[in-house]
């Protein structure tokens, strides 16, 4: 049994996430380069989460990418990334793969941002 894609019409939005900065031999700062992310999909979110040693961390925004129609196609974003949605810039908190009928792979991602 197969599970569909998230239907690519509510795939509606676009995203880019930062290109983390990186260092040469000598020391001089080398810039990152920037993933655009396409077919993608927002939701504000207001989601609390307690960690372990009892501080609260406050979701802003939920980040669905489809494994079919997200693209660039395999590609999910790091914790501590930065990622630019229309004005505002979010850091990813969490990366979560979402698993349908195959153990192995995951049906899409949901990142939760802050």
């Amino acid at each position: 049994m197969r599970v569909k894609p998230i239907p690519k019409h509510l795939l509606i939005h676009k995203a880019t996430v930062k290109g983390k900065s990186d260092e040469d031999m000598w020391g001089n700062s080398i810039p990152g380069t920037d993933v655009p992310l396409e077919h993608v999909r927002f939701e504000p979110s207001s989601a609390i989460e307690k960690t372990p040693n009892d501080a609260s961390i406050d979701y802003e925004s939920l980040l669905f990418i489809d494994t079919v129609h997200s693209l660039p196609a395999g590609y999910t974003p790091e914790k501590g990334s930065e990622i630019k949605f229309k004005e505002t810039t979010f850091s990813v908190e969490k990366v979560e793969p979402v698993y349908a009928v195959d153990p192995d792979t995951p049906h899409h991602y949901e990142v939760y941002l802050t």
